[in-house]
């Protein structure tokens, strides 16, 4: 019973293995795809369209995003130890016999013996439970090499990119300036909202004022200061041009009774030069020409009267005055040649500017005068001071103190006399 007792404890401290063991590369057994799905990841930029929606502009604004494929995947990978130190086992294995059978030698030679034995067969047992020792830890360590672990996981595949720069789904761009181009003239339609959107009507977002061709009218809306593409305004542009000829009174024009009263006609004519109306307007105006000729002649007069009465010499204008209103009638004749106030215009410019040229002529003689008494003047003063200072002086020497006096002081001639 002993024996037994010791054969089990022997087994037992074996069956921990002596060999050292590391993990083996893991090994896929199954694979199974359970779930597919597509991922957003941001990128740099952002994506913008618009579209008509019916008279209205709509325009949606979201951050750039990149799509990917991914997976969800079920998996068994198998995991094995690998023994990094199998010579330990081939030894304790080899050592394990041989003492083993040393120990079956010893106990069978004290089985045949006829004296008591007791201690060669304590001997014998020690031996091979000291082999059993060491071949079970060699065994131990051959089924933990041989053992294989299966483990069940779950992962999600990085997968692959399936679209590039795409509208995020989830990512709008909030308060983006969207404008409107003709050439280089720009509008402010509006900015989006929380949701990246705007919807604008067409005519909000076109100037009143914007002069659109008929033919080929075409925008470019521009969303944060980048251009995304072209917007026909052919059918703003015809709207307009018809709500112009409504508003027009030819009539008006033909008849003119105010120098102006073509001036809607003619606006028609510059924004719409290739309009439908175009020629029936362009025939009016040219039957209207001469009296809107007139009529201009005539506002043109009444606006000069009061230079006219000054560059003719009706008031008491200075030169300069004189000078500035026959400027102003020589423009009059230049803007009218034909007008019916023309060459009563011309010879008021005549006559004013001859005035001008007279006064001219006597302020210089005047002045010229007036410098010479003024030199006349100072020179008599002087002479008087040099008659002061000499008076002292001894006759004989009073002439040539005198011009000298003249001569330095005065800058006067040696000639003059006392």
């Amino acid at each position: 019973m002993a024996c037994v007792r010791l054969a089990g404890i022997a087994l037992l401290v074996g069956g921990t293995g002596c060999a050292h063991f590391e993990p083996k590369e893991p090994i896929l057994v199954r694979e199974e795809v359970v779930h597919t799905h597509k991922v957003e990841v941001p990128a740099q930029g952002s994506v913008v369209t618009f579209s008509t929606q019916g008279e209205s502009l709509a325009v949606e604004a979201s951050r750039a995003c990149d799509v990917w494929q991914r997976s969800t995947v079920d998996r068994v990978v198998a995991h094995r130890v690998e023994n990094k130190t199998p010579g330990i086992d081939v030894g304790l294995a080899v050592a394990g016999v041989a003492v083993g059978l040393a120990g079956v030698v010893v106990l069978a030679e004290s089985a045949d013996a006829s004296s008591d034995m007791s201690a060669s067969r304590v001997v014998g047992v020690s031996m091979i439970l000291g082999g059993l020792f060491m071949g079970g830890a060699a065994v131990v360590d051959l089924v933990r090499s041989r053992k294989v672990t299966f483990e069940k996981e779950t992962i999600e595949t990085e997968g692959r990119r399936v679209a590039r720069d795409v509208a995020c789904a989830r990512e709008p761009l909030p308060d983006a300036e969207v404008e409107v181009r003709l050439g280089r003239v720009g509008w402010l339609a509006g900015k989006t909202d929380a949701t990246g959107r705007l919807t604008v009507p067409i005519a909000s977002a076109i100037g009143p004022d914007a002069k659109l061709p008929l033919k080929a009218a075409t925008a470019k809306v521009v969303v944060g200061g980048r251009a995304i593409g072209d917007l026909g305004l052919q059918s703003l542009a015809v709207r307009r041009e018809a709500d112009a000829w409504r508003a027009l009174n030819l009539q008006d024009c033909v008849e003119p009774m105010a120098a102006d009263a073509c001036a809607a006609v003619t606006r028609y004519l510059e924004d719409y030069p290739d309009g439908p109306h175009a020629p029936e307007v362009g025939s009016a105006l040219a039957r209207a020409e001469p009296k809107l000729m007139k009529l201009r002649d005539q506002a043109a007069w009444l606006r000069i009267a009061p230079s006219f009465a000054t560059c003719r010499g009706r008031d008491a204008a200075g030169v300069d005055a004189i000078e500035v209103a026959c400027g102003v009638v020589a423009s009059y004749v230049r803007a009218f040649p034909a007008g019916e106030r023309v060459r009563e215009a011309e010879a008021a410019v005549d006559a004013g500017r001859a005035r001008v040229a007279t006064a001219r002529i006597a302020a210089a003689k005047r002045k010229e005068e007036e410098a010479k008494r003024s030199a006349e003047a100072a020179k008599q003063t002087c002479a008087a001071r040099c008659r002061v200072q000499c008076a002292s002086s001894a006759r004989t020497h009073f002439d040539a103190c005198f011009e000298g006096c003249l001569e330095v002081d005065c800058k006067a001639s040696r000639g003059t006399s006392p």
